[in-house]
């Protein structure tokens, strides 16, 4: 599968239409995943681009930090992802606006991100992962998942059902009877 492989890309950022997703924790901290599109180079594609994630500030939800963007052609270094996860919301959401002019939104529309590009936006996402940068957000992102202890835990859930269920079936199908049988048999003599 194509998914948490390392990319390389070269593109340009097209930071006017940054989006900063609410309510995104990082080490315990809640905060905003910054997605920003990038032009890919020779192509006529653009990507969402998850570049890192900055603190939440307590006085204002919508008080960020300015967002360092080179312009011109950049490289990046990312791994690919899927879609950002969707956050339950209470009713339609009205646009906002951060203190440096972005947009701050709970959840990234992808359907309507899809309709306004006129499929020019690719259907996955990339993480930046290349730290250092100075820009101040954080990329301390979770490990991908690999492995297969997910998989060895639910083996063994399963592997104790089963045993459960034999056990259940071996008390009633013949212990039980048999107990009934020999106090029957006891009672009569």
């Amino acid at each position: 599968r194509w998914l948490y492989h390392p990319v390389r890309l070269q593109g340009q950022w097209l930071p006017a239409q940054t989006v900063y997703l609410e309510n995104r924790p990082m080490q315990g901290r809640t905060g905003f995943w910054i997605f920003t599109p990038l032009a890919l180079a020779g192509s006529d594609k653009l990507l969402w681009v998850q570049r890192g994630w900055v603190p939440r500030d307590l006085r204002a939800r919508n008080l960020v930090p300015p967002l360092p963007t080179p312009s011109g052609q950049v490289w990046l270094q990312g791994q690919l992802q899927g879609q950002p996860s969707a956050l339950a919301s209470l009713g339609a959401q009205a646009d906002e606006r951060t203190s440096t002019g972005a947009e701050l939104s709970l959840n990234l529309d992808w359907e309507a991100e899809l309709a306004a590009a006129g499929g020019r936006i690719l259907p996955f996402t990339v993480r930046e992962v290349a730290a250092g940068q100075g820009d101040g957000l954080g990329r301390n992102w979770d490990a991908p998942p690999m492995g297969i202890a997910k998989h060895q835990g639910y083996a063994f859930q399963w592997a104790g059902l089963g045993l459960v269920l034999l056990g259940l079936y071996m008390w009633f199908q013949f212990l039980l009877p048999l107990r009934q049988l020999r106090q029957t048999a006891r009672a009569g003599v």
